[in-house]
């Protein structure tokens, strides 16, 4: 019983320059476009150059925008914090069935919602600044339209919105 050797492909001549196949790993010649022992191909198909889009200020003023509207929301929400009902005693009157300790309460929650919002629009700017994280930069500018920030805050928040959208294949 006879069993045939496949036929190879000579070894190259140590006059050549040689590779490793990717594939197979055997020595072949530099110049061959195709393995001769696994038919790998090396050759690449022709791709039109595209040049390199330039880079806007546009998400770098929206994150900027953002992070500004974030940082008056948590300011604002400090504010509501610090802020002693004992001071509005004098010059306002609640409604109906409310106390002073629930008007407490509402600043309190008011507050805490409003550092909340802000931290993760000032996120969203940082990312915005970045070029990074897309949908975290919206996710930010959209909590720095809810974290209010002295009302310039949401059209601070909504001016950064609009640029980052407008420059979305500038994020990585």
């Amino acid at each position: 019983m006879e069993t045939s050797i496949p036929a190879q492909a000579p070894p190259p001549t140590s006059t050549q320059y040689t590779r490793n196949c990717i594939a197979c790993g055997r020595a072949l010649d530099f110049s061959a476009n195709v393995c001769p022992y696994c038919g790998h191909d090396y050759r690449m198909p022709a791709q039109p150059f595209m040049p390199a889009r330039p880079k806007s200020v546009k998400p770098v003023l929206g994150g900027l925008l953002i992070l500004i509207a974030g940082l008056l929301a948590v300011s604002m929400g400090m504010i509501f914090l610090v802020l002693d009902v004992n001071d509005f005693q004098d010059s306002m009157n609640l409604p109906e069935g409310m106390t002073w300790q629930d008007f407490q309460g509402v600043m309190t929650v008011c507050g805490v919602v409003c550092i909340v919002a802000g931290l993760v629009a000032v996120l969203g700017g940082v990312f915005g600044l970045t070029r990074k994280h897309f949908a975290l930069v919206i996710l930010g500018g959209i909590f720095g339209m809810i974290g209010i920030g002295f009302a310039i805050g949401s059209v601070l928040a909504i001016v950064g919105l609009i640029l980052v959208a407008v420059s979305k294949s500038e994020f990585d």
